[in-house]
């Protein structure tokens, strides 16, 4: 029998360990704007002493209009950001990702990432998801699958990780 709640706790620790490792990245090479897209991981802006000091943070309303959202917060296109949507109950399909590649494509600096987990259901294999992202103006730099989740992020624990994290950036 799987221990659900062990699983999600795994989860929600694999995306916050993704996340911490691309912020670091993204601030070494210049990132000073950080957008949590959606309602996952909204504290962790707050209480990222390092993304505090180098960045702006931003959190959109999944409903919204994204532009009119971060453009009242003082959000800037023309700087280089980290955009998040993770742990996120999308629905999974094309059409989801295809809004948030369209949305963040139009916001977003040269240079700039985009971070998402996606379902391991076999939805998306890293060679069709690439070009999709192509097709949007984003490289795709980074597939990881869950056994890759669990021996890099999760540091080889033994873990039922059902997703894959995925790491973008857009060319401009």
């Amino acid at each position: 029998m799987v221990d659900t709640k062990h699983t999600e706790g795994m989860a929600a620790l694999a995306r916050a360990r993704f996340t911490e490792r691309s912020l670091a990245t993204a601030l070494r090479t210049g990132t000073t704007q950080y957008v949590v897209l959606g309602e996952e991981l909204g504290d962790f802006a707050l209480r990222e002493r390092e993304l505090k000091a180098q960045s702006r943070s931003f959190q959109v309303d999944w409903s919204g209009n994204w532009n009119e959202q971060l453009l009242a917060q003082g959000f800037s296109p023309r700087k280089k950001s980290l955009f998040t949507w993770l742990g996120c109950s999308w629905d999974g399909t094309e059409a989801s990702l295809r809004r948030v590649l369209s949305e963040v494509a139009s916001l977003a600096a040269e240079g700039s990432s985009l971070i998402f987990d996606c379902s391991n259901a076999g939805v998306y294999d890293v060679v069709s998801l690439s070009s999709l992202l192509e097709a949007y103006g984003f490289l795709l730099m980074e597939y990881l699958t869950p056994e890759e989740i669990r021996l890099l992020i999760l540091n080889d624990s033994p873990s039922i990780v059902h997703t894959c994290f995925v790491n973008a950036v857009w060319k401009g």
